[in-house]
């Protein structure tokens, strides 16, 4: 009699799509946000959710780390496109 698999298939490190789910939306608020105060608090709760997972043993502290810098390679990338949006361009003559 084969063994009764889990309802969700577990991705690396117990983290299940459920979770992947998750932390894809954060990134996508991350990157999609209007304004740099909705980018910060994206910025935050994608944070504290690899955090949670970290403590709850799901993530190895290397994965969340790898998380950590993909959401700041995020936030830069965000920060500045929002910047450039702000702030009209210098005019290298004046």
């Amino acid at each position: 009699m084969a063994a009764k698999r889990p309802a969700e298939p577990l991705l690396p490190n117990g983290v299940g799509p459920k979770a992947l789910a998750t932390w894809s939306d954060y990134v996508a608020k991350l990157k999609n946000a209007p304004t740099a105060e909705d980018a910060k608090h994206a910025l935050s709760r994608a944070r504290g959710y690899a955090r949670a997972l970290l403590d709850q043993g799901l993530l190895s502290t290397t994965v969340y780390t790898r998380l950590i810098l993909t959401l700041m390679r995020c936030w830069a990338l965000r920060r500045d496109a929002l910047d450039q949006t702000v702030s009209p361009p210098v005019d290298p003559k004046s």
